[in-house]
């Protein structure tokens, strides 16, 4: 990356709250509004129903299922960032170059939906992102919106996208929005059934959560119409490596995907990096053995560049469950909020996003130094 990109902008819709500010202290506090899924729930081995916690968003998504879900979630998020940042829909895109639109969602399987289909970006844009758009008022043409199916290192690949966008001087600002639920029926249904949701005979597992987190970067060669955050982008990087092999239970997949990690680390450009001990690290530590072994091995592999000194860790998924695709959005709106408030351990952070299918991604964020706290 030549040039970091500037965040300008933040908007959260999550289980804490509908403002990013309220939803990052609360966070920040250790707070958490887990309760018992209304609607859901599991038999024991004696044969009795039980319920499970989860992080709902209420009252934005109550009674809602599927795609409408989402849809409720990212309105919330867009109606944060446009009162964070002070700007209607109109003003975001009307600019010029034009607003570059770049949405996450989690990826169309089988196994977790029902159906799957290669065209299933296709399909999201009209069934989710036209439907987003119009109760909006957003006028944002197919040319200048994409979406992607690729759960939790879509931010990498969506931040790629964007800093391509401004390069070629096809897009002058972008609005990056992960949106994703565990919480209809077909989600749940399909935690339980692969041994990822928590429960009281499976502690190790998922408590189920959704979120929506909206970001808004502008080219360093625009004049800038956000927040000047403070925070900038430095460098990302995703994994292109096949899957790692089996499911992600046995040990072996901790040093593997740690490896990984590591790899797509020191792929990102050495210059100016401090060591792992100088950032703020933001985890997807969601309660699954696999996702555990990966950190632990990685610590393991580095502990040349940090012995004696124990890094600065931040876990999202305590307080707001399992977001999945929203996860790293959802990370990088706290980093932000933490830097701006003088919270932060240190002026970097690192977001670090692991899929079970074995891609890992990192982004590095840093603070210009001159951030000023702000309520």
């Amino acid at each position: 990356m030549d040039t970091p990109l500037r965040i300008t902008g933040i908007g959260l819709a999550s289980s804490l709250g509908c403002r990013v500010e309220t939803a990052a202290a609360a966070f920040r506090a250790g707070m958490s509004r887990a309760q018992s899924a209304p609607s859901f729930t599991i038999e024991t081995p004696d044969g009795e129903e039980q319920a499970i916690n989860i992080h709902q968003a209420r009252p934005v998504v109550e009674g809602l299922e599927g795609f409408a879900r989402w849809l409720h979630l990212a309105q919330q998020a867009w109606t944060d960032l446009c009162r964070f940042t002070a700007l209607t829909s109109e003003q975001l895109t009307r600019t010029r170059p034009p607003l570059g639109l770049i949405v996450i969602l989690p990826a169309i399987t089988i196994d977790r939906f029902g159906w799957e289909d290669e065209q299933s970006p296709a399909i999201l844009d009209q069934e989710v992102l036209v439907p987003f758009l119009q109760h909006c008022r957003l006028t944002v043409p197919p040319e200048h919106r994409v979406v992607l199916c690729h759960d939790r290192t879509g931010l990498a690949e969506a931040l790629r996208l964007a800093e391509e966008g401004f390069a070629g001087n096809r897009w002058g600002r972008v609005v990056i929005l992960a949106v994703d639920s565990h919480l209809d029926a077909a989600s749940l249904e399909s935690l339980l059934a692969t041994d990822r949701l928590k429960t009281p005979t499976h502690p190790v597992g998922v408590v189920a959560g959704e979120a929506a987190a909206c970001l808004l970067l502008e080219s360093p060669a625009d004049t800038q119409i956000g927040v000047d955050t403070g925070v900038r982008i430095a460098a990302y990087g995703r994994s292109a490596e096949a899957p790692v092999d089996g499911t992600p239970s046995p040990s072996p997949m901790g040093d593997q995907l740690a490896r990984r990690m590591l790899q797509t680390w020191e792929s990102l450009p050495a210059t100016g990096r401090p060591t792992l001990s100088m950032y703020d690290h933001y985890l997807d530590l969601t309660g699954e053995t696999w996702r555990a072994q990966a950190w632990g091995h990685l610590l393991a592999l580095t502990a040349h560049t940090h012995s004696g000194t124990t890094l600065s860790t931040w876990l999202p998924a305590s307080g707001f469950g399992e977001v999945g695709a929203a996860g790293p959005g959802l990370s990088l709106c706290l980093a932000v909020r933490a830097f701006q408030r003088s919270y932060a351990r240190h002026s970097h952070a690192v977001i670090w996003s692991l899929q079970s299918t074995g891609e890992v991604s990192v982004i590095q964020l840093d603070a210009a130094g001159t951030t000023t706290p702000v309520s």
